[in-house]
């Protein structure tokens, strides 16, 4: 009879087989925790369960698509289609817009330049002309009112060219050092 007793009362660990209280949360002896996964983790449980609901509803649901079947005009027993949604007026695409260029040698600071959408860039090549590869090009960005450079988008040695992006409205000018090569430099403004 103690034996039967024993066991409603207590449970053996799953971890360290010792013998515990029943409603025991974590074994005494190994401090192992005895809740479910699903308790132990309860916003994961929430997480998973709303994944699933979602999930399931949209393999109920199947989607929004809508299929339109052909009809037929009576009066002349033609086909007559009709779109199952209507299109949307197109937007035009954005294009690179040229806004200022130069070309030379040697050291150069240009004059301001105004940039009114979120991006530009700045494409720029440079040519050896010292016949060992001894050209070098530096171009600093600067936005008008800040005397430290905003960026720097090339510091190169030899032929070379590139483009680099800047994503920022305002005001700028650019300061190009340069030495043993003939370069050229593009800015344009996506609009």
């Amino acid at each position: 009879m103690v034996e039967e007793t024993k066991s409603k009362t207590t449970k053996q660990c799953p971890h360290c087989k010792s013998e515990i209280p029943i409603d025991a949360r974590k074994c005494p002896q190994c401090q192992s925790d005895l809740r479910s996964w699903f308790r132990r983790h309860p916003i994961l449980t929430v997480l998973g369960a709303f994944i699933m609901f979602i999930i399931v509803s949209s393999i109920i649901g199947g989607g929004t698509k809508k299929e339109t079947k052909p009809q037929i005009n009576q009066q002349t027993k033609q086909e007559v289609t009709q779109p199952s949604q209507e299109k949307a007026p197109e937007q035009p695409q954005a294009t690179w817009q040229k806004v200022k260029s130069w070309q030379g040698t040697g050291i150069k600071k240009t004059e301001p330049f105004t940039i009114t959408g979120k991006q530009w860039r700045i494409i720029w090549s440079i040519k050896d002309t010292s016949g060992i590869n001894a050209s070098i090009l530096q171009i600093f960005v600067y936005k008008v009112g800040v005397q430290a450079p905003m960026e720097i988008v090339a510091n190169v040695q030899g032929t070379a060219n590139d483009t680099s992006y800047i994503y920022e409205s305002g005001e700028f000018y650019l300061n190009i050092n340069s030495a043993n090569g003939n370069w050229a430099i593009t800015v344009e403004e996506l609009k």
